[in-house]
């Protein structure tokens, strides 16, 4: 255990904890960049489609962070 340093021990823990959230969740995964734009995989969840104002626009969205 001392040749894991506490920076690999943080991102494994983190790995598996997000694994197990995931599949409590239906599946769904939420990835955040460094700027803090976050995504998110999921399979169960559908975009709609959302009015820019524009016509021909297709933007599809879904509110997932309150």
């Amino acid at each position: 255990m001392s040749d894991i340093d506490q920076k690999n021990l943080e991102s494994m823990i983190r790995k598996i904890l997000t694994e197990i959230i995931a599949e409590k969740d239906g599946g769904r995964t939420k990835v955040t960049d460094k700027s803090g734009i976050m995504s998110f995989h999921t399979p169960n969840w559908k975009p709609e489609p959302f009015d820019t104002g524009k016509a021909g626009d297709k933007v599809y969205l879904k509110d997932m962070v309150t």
